[in-house]
């Protein structure tokens, strides 16, 4: 059981840091699916209703070059949302006191060890990022601190947290309520299989539609401007031009997965012990990096192509550009994990190691870097690197108890 009272105390102690900052400029880094992009627009609505001017950065994984460039600064304004938990020690060792960073997040973290670095995840106050609060949630509640006001985003966490399977539960009740005393959500079906329709300006639309539709813009559309089309749709509803930019994303994604789902069938994922693997290389080109773990998630559907006992691992080629940063120091693989239903009750009852234990970890040893949950995590590797992690991975089971 969650420790509200401590979470409501830790927001409050980051904003009146917050009160007492004296630049009025931030940088909001965020993440390139829905509840990142939700998150920002939370985030920003909050922050430039307070007079604060927001400069975006989305990025598809936090790579320690984009860290440490920002943490070289001294007396700046950062903010985190949907990423940046699970990397919060790194962040700590780099920032040293010098910015006041706030991270919004809900993946598996440890506790920050700077005093200027507010880790404001659930996960520190008994709360499940799986099950209980979406990234977007958290953004909501710090919102709402900062200005009671903020109640009318509340409909925006519901988006975020669509990606969380079930009826909403845990802080994610808090927004959801909120949105109900504003008719800004309406809530049906029977218990266990509740649904939720949101009101944006451009009409009611289902929480997992609009997720689907948020995801598809920023992701897929990484590098065609998508996740600021993302904010906008959060804040002004989807008008005809995004409604026509999506389905040409999803058409192209459709199209490319099924490419190299009909690859997989003819050659078949190779195999260690507890993993199946494969490489998509310049298959999804074009497109961010989530797409690799958008099709991961896919395949553990796939019962006549995939183990039921394995681990699912996929790369892809990487962009060395990262919109409004720059180019990467080298070249980069993006690797996704996911775990068949099977595998998840064993992950679940402590049975199997989670992949947010396992992917991390070993990219560590092949000098790359990794976060995300039990059931589901992603890294950034070396290019040239991908059979030795699943070799190092393979003996990290060993450790396994």
């Amino acid at each position: 059981m969650g420790d509200l009272k401590r979470f409501t105390s830790s927001i409050q102690a980051a904003i009146k840091k917050l009160q007492t900052w004296p630049i009025r400029e931030l940088t909001l880094c965020h993440h390139d699916e829905a509840d990142g992009c939700t998150s920002a627009a939370i985030t920003k609505t909050a922050l430039e209703r307070r007079g604060y001017k927001v400069n975006f950065l989305c990025i598809e994984k936090l790579f320690p070059q984009v860290l440490e460039k920002l943490h070289t600064q001294k007396g700046a304004l950062i903010f985190y949302t949907d990423i940046g938990a699970f990397h919060s020690k790194l962040i700590s060792d780099l920032n040293k006191g010098k910015n006041l960073t706030i991270i919004l997040d809900h993946h598996d973290t440890e506790p920050s060890t700077d005093s200027m670095v507010f880790n404001l995840d659930p996960e520190l106050f008994g709360f499940s990022g799986e099950k209980d609060a979406s990234s977007a949630t958290t953004c909501y509640l710090f919102a709402k601190e900062l200005d009671p006001k903020n109640i009318d985003l509340a409909h925006l966490a519901i988006i975020g947290s669509a990606e969380i399977p079930g009826d909403v539960t845990g802080l994610n009740k808090i927004p959801l309520e909120d949105a109900q005393k504003q008719d800004l959500v309406e809530v049906s079906g029977t218990k266990g299989k509740q649904r939720y329709k949101v009101k944006l300006p451009s009409g009611k639309i289902s929480s997992t539609e609009a997720s689907s539709k948020l995801s598809a813009l920023a992701s897929v559309g990484y590098y065609e401007n998508g996740p600021k089309l993302a904010i906008k749709a959060c804040l002004d509803g989807f008008d005809e031009t995004i409604e026509k930019k999506i389905l040409e994303l999803q058409e192209k994604r459709k199209t490319v997965s099924k490419k190299m789902l009909a690859i997989l069938y003819k050659t078949k994922l190779k195999e260690t012990d507890h993993i199946q693997w494969f490489h998509a290389k310049d298959i999804f080109k074009s497109m961010g990096v989530k797409v690799i773990g958008t099709f991961c998630s896919m395949l553990r559907f796939q019962t006549k192509l995939i183990k039921l006992e394995k681990y699912i691992v996929g790369f892809m080629n990487m962009d060395p550009v990262i919109p409004r940063y720059g180019k990467l120091e080298q070249p980069m693989t993006k690797v996704s994990m996911r775990v068949p239903i099977q595998l998840e009750k064993l992950i679940n009852a402590k049975k199997m190691p989670g992949a947010s234990y396992l992917l991390p970890e070993a990219s560590k040893l092949v000098g790359g870097f990794g976060d995300g949950h039990s059931l589901a995590s992603s890294s950034i590797i070396p290019k040239g690197q991908e059979e030795k992690l699943i070799d190092y991975m393979e003996s990290l089971f060993k450790n396994f108890s």
